[in-house]
């Protein structure tokens, strides 16, 4: 009996859609047969979003339920999802094609036979299935700020001194002889009074100063998950050791 292949499904959700298509091109480019690459949300036409589609596309990649909850909600806020379904030779392209255009989860599931016969000999191989935790980043914003300038009247007050002439005609009762120098006395005088008036005038000045821009800041994060892997028990069936030679 021939021994079956072994096949690995990555699933991956990215919350850029032209990251998705980009990766799809890579995948291709890389060897991947497109019967083996499957796709539900923004970078294809296969969008139509519903809970039964999700289950049915989730189902023929084998996702399991904890998972499946995950993907529905990225879908569901616009994502993406690439399956892929190839033989081992190809996981690590297909990781690097992930990895490369900055895949937010890598799901990695074994699909395999529970044992394979090896040709001609009639012993059985049992892979021995392990997990790997890939974490990968993301920009989101976080808010910002949207500075307004506009204009504000104040109306202010000042106290100011000022002065002013009067004119004044007094008309005093004399009683002397007329001079030569009263008959000359004649024409027309003037006297102007003056007065003070205020004289409003502005100046600008700069009081302060508004800088906007960024600041970076790092943070360490810890991520948490459960990984999976097979572990192998051998349990020895019909042993006698009575009738074993060696125990003698």
């Amino acid at each position: 009996m021939a021994e079956i292949p072994e096949k690995t499904t990555l699933v991956c959700l990215f919350h850029n859609n032209d990251n998705a298509r980009a990766a799809v091109r890579d995948l291709l480019e890389a060897g991947v047969p497109q019967s083996a690459i499957s796709v539900m949300g923004g970078a294809t036409a296969r969008n139509e979003g519903s809970d039964a589609t999700n289950q049915i596309f989730f189902a023929e990649l084998k996702v399991p339920d904890s998972d499946m909850r995950m993907l529905t909600t990225g879908l569901n806020d616009g994502g993406t999802v690439v399956g892929v379904a190839a033989g081992e030779s190809l996981t690590d392209k297909i990781e690097a094609v992930f990895r490369k255009h900055a895949a937010s989860q890598i799901d990695e599931k074994v699909v395999a036979p529970t044992a394979a016969i090896l040709p001609g000999t009639g012993a059985a191989v049992v892979p021995v299935i392990e997990e790997n935790l890939i974490v990968g980043k993301r920009e989101v914003e976080r808010g910002g700020v949207r500075v307004f300038r506009h204009t504000v009247e104040t109306p202010v007050a000042h106290t100011v001194d000022l002065r002013e002439e009067h004119v004044v005609v007094e008309h005093r009762t004399v009683n002397r002889p007329a001079t030569e120098a009263d008959y000359k006395t004649q024409g027309t005088i003037e006297l102007t009074g003056m007065a003070e008036v205020p004289v409003v005038g502005k100046m600008a000045h700069v009081v302060e100063e508004v800088l906007v821009g960024k600041q970076t800041t790092e943070r360490t994060e810890r991520v948490r998950d459960t990984l999976r892997k097979t572990e192998v028990e051998v349990e020895r069936l019909g042993t006698d050791r009575s009738s074993d030679p060696r125990s003698m």
